[in-house]
């Protein structure tokens, strides 16, 4: 294979490990056509999205809602989230991830404009129920919430919908309370469904795996042909 060949299929390969790269469950609103960021609300307690798990899941990434990420790609201030078992109102161990403020963290664009990541150890999710809850947001960082400020507002399931996780069904459970710590809020919210951009997750898309063990073979295949031409 030539050296410009390789390059066509390195270049291939990155685009598809790029489109193919995870699972998100609740994914931030982007502004793409008649969609709008949410009205944005400066909730200092601790907000909960729950979801049903219907047969085991792998977690991988956890991540929080930025209302300013298309300006800014950093946090104005440290967000905390975990997902808790709906059960006991205890957190899933591994979930909680801390995000420190003005510190770069992985995006998944363009598949979720809004929304920051950190890898974590993989977590496995067995069936059950539980919810993710997000804390930290403030005026200077705020949340996405529909139905607050005014109305009407008609989302469409962006907020809640999966990329693709057919083990989850979204009960459309918003929760909340005004605590001064990340913990387990058990007011149950009013609605709309799915009302909050807070705390989300997501898994390894099927498929992601072999796409980066091929995408690592061209990087070899690359490295090497870049050593016959110097060495040529």
């Amino acid at each position: 294979m030539t050296f410009k060949k390789i390059l066509t299929v390195f270049g291939v390969l990155a685009l598809a490990a790029t489109s193919a790269f995870a699972d998100i469950a609740y994914i931030g609103q982007s502004q793409s056509g008649s969609i709008s960021i949410p009205p944005l609300q400066g909730w200092t307690g601790s907000l909960g999205m729950d979801f049903d798990v219907s047969s085991a899941i792998t977690i991988q990434y956890m991540g929080v809602y930025n209302a300013f990420a298309l300006t800014d790609t950093e946090l104005a201030s440290p967000l905390e989230v975990a997902i808790f078992n709906r059960d006991t109102g205890q957190i899933v161990a591994a979930t909680d991830v801390k995000f420190q403020a003005d510190t770069p963290y992985l995006r998944f664009l363009p598949v979720d404009v809004y929304d920051l990541f950190q890898a974590v150890t993989p977590v496995t999710l067995g069936a059950g129920d539980y919810s993710v809850v997000a804390f930290g947001f403030n005026d200077s960082q705020p949340n996405g919430n529909q139905g607050y400020c005014c109305s009407p507002y008609n989302y469409p399931d962006a907020i809640g919908a999966a990329e693709g996780m057919s083990s989850i069904t979204y009960v459309g459970t918003g929760r909340y309370d005004n605590s001064s710590i990340l913990d387990f809020p058990t007011t149950i919210d009013g609605g709309p469904p799915n009302r909050y951009d807070a705390g989300t997750f997501a898994t390894p898309e099927p498929g992601f795996y072999s796409i980066s063990a091929v995408f690592a073979l061209a990087l070899t295949g690359l490295s090497a042909a870049v050593r016959r031409r110097k060495s040529a």
